[in-house]
């Protein structure tokens, strides 16, 4: 439910900004129009609806970040003082909304605002300059008074507190770039089948680009090209790249591509009826035109069985069934989530603290709770489980643990979750755990419970049977 919602309310938003946009450029009439287009477009990329279901921050930050644009449109043209200071409150109160939700994303869509408000500030008349000024001063008390009170004075928190979210903020910044580059072959891949749908597609949205290039005197194009621009050239310049960190930059991307195609052909009904024939020939032979891309590539795999499975996962990135289509994450298979969670939930008590020693690095902690939750354990016990970290370690190396300290830290539960091999993948870095998971049942603190055996798939290669046992302290 929550992900169609979210896939609601982001083409409600789409077609909303898109007819800011008409309005500002003074479009006429046209059956294909930005604030249909732009919908619609969205509807054939993967993007949104493989997304839209999941737990991931850049969904509702892309949310967030598209209402503020659309409120600051409204801003822009608003015909009193007034209403121009109410508007300016809202688009930094929605600002602030994508601060909170994904800091990195925020910063660089507040940043395209700030270059949009210089340009429109330096390029206005002398007498509309103080007026535009006052209304602007407006966008800094909310924010201000948030970030105060995260950073600074957490109320009715103290200082130890606006320490560790000042330090969680840079270290957030400054992540992944120990990470392995992604080469620029993954990246093609990602924006012409993920974000586009299919090359044919990729080409209709690049055409609209270009065309929307030649209407750059309409401030809401000129506004709208400076924030995608500053939401997804430092994406696709940092060294590591993942599908879902176009998300926040895509509605952009695609409001103004709808903007482009609506005026290349709103003067002809052929022209509408070969872009719509494009998008729909796009959309059904995506399959076949990603596997052609990946081998100009040079990444689609020579071995017939791997061939096979690639060819899956392209099928899978649009496939009619909203159920069947895979989202390209770490993660376990839905499935195989649900199996696990199926397993685990009858035999843990409703208020029991749960542990994982060894979990996963495709199993958040809070999947697995909300998971249980979902499976009759008790909300009431969500947040203080979190109180305590849930797991030994997700590094690939021992970081010093002795037995004692993992003794210690077991004790913090009621019952452990135990899997034989360690890793749900068996990665050979996660056998360092062994001895741990060991010294927990031969302690004599726990009563171990076989629960069954689950297999789990490992992209490429066969899947692996894991044992699931359950380790419960002795009273």
């Amino acid at each position: 439910a929550a992900g169609w919602a979210a896939c609601a309310l982001l083409l409600a938003l789409l077609a909303l900004t898109g007819r800011a946009i008409e309005v500002e450029c003074a479009s006429g009439p046209n059956p294909i129009s930005t604030r249909r287009l732009a919908p619609l477009l969205a509807l054939l990329s993967p993007l949104l609806l493989a997304f839209a279901p999941t737990l991931f921050l850049e969904v509702p930050t892309a949310l967030a970040l598209l209402a503020t644009f659309y409120v600051w449109l409204a801003a822009q043209r608003a015909s009193t003082p007034a209403r121009a200071t109410l508007l300016s409150l809202l688009a930094s109160a929605c600002a602030t909304l994508a601060f909170f939700t994904k800091f990195n994303y925020a910063l660089l869509g507040v940043m395209g605002l700030a270059l949009d408000l210089a340009l429109r500030l330096a390029t206005c008349r002398t007498g509309e300059r103080g007026c535009k000024l006052r209304a602007a001063a407006w966008l800094l008390p909310v924010p201000l008074a948030a970030l105060a009170w995260w950073f600074v004075l957490p109320l009715p928190f103290g200082a130890e507190i606006a320490h560790s979210h000042r330090a969680a903020f840079l270290g957030f910044l400054l992540g992944n770039l120990e990470l392995a580059h992604t080469p620029w072959t993954t990246r093609v891949l990602h924006l012409c089948g993920y974000l586009a749908g299919s090359p044919l597609q990729a080409l209709v949205l690049g055409l609209g680009l270009a065309a929307s290039l030649c209407a750059l005197r309409h401030r809401a194009l000129r506004s709208a090209w400076i924030v995608l621009l500053a939401l997804e050239l430092p994406v696709l310049l940092h060294p590591f790249h993942l599908e879902r960190f176009l998300l926040p930059g895509a509605p952009f991307l695609l409001l103004l591509a709808a903007y482009g195609c609506s005026r290349l052909v709103e003067r002809g009904s052929v022209a509408r009826w070969c872009l719509l024939a494009a998008l729909l020939l796009g959309y059904v032979s995506a399959p076949l035109q990603l596997e052609r891309l990946a081998a100009a590539l040079g990444v689609l795999p020579s071995d017939p069985a791997a061939k096979a499975w690639a060819r899956e996962v392209f099928a899978g990135w649009v496939h009619p069934d909203l159920r069947r289509r895979n989202v390209p994450t770490a993660g376990l298979q839905r499935e195989e989530l649900g199996a696990l969670l199926d397993l685990l939930a009858p035999a843990i008590g409703s208020a029991e603290r749960v542990g994982w020693p060894a979990v996963p690095s495709e199993v958040s902690p809070l999947a697995l709770q909300l998971g249980l939750v979902e499976r009759g354990r008790s909300r009431a016990h969500l947040s203080a489980d979190h109180e305590r970290l849930p797991f030994l370690s997700i590094d690939q190396a021992d970081p010093g643990l002795g037995t004692e300290a993992v003794l210690v830290w077991a004790r913090e539960f009621d019952v452990l979750v135990l899997t034989d091999p360690p890793d749900l993948k068996g990665r050979s870095g996660r056998e360092w755990l062994r001895p741990h998971l060991a010294a927990i049942e031969t302690s004599g603190e726990w009563e171990t419970t076989r629960l069954g055996v689950l297999r789990f798939s490992r992209g490429q290669g066969e899947p692996l049977e894991v044992l699931i046992r359950l380790a419960r302290k002795r009273r």
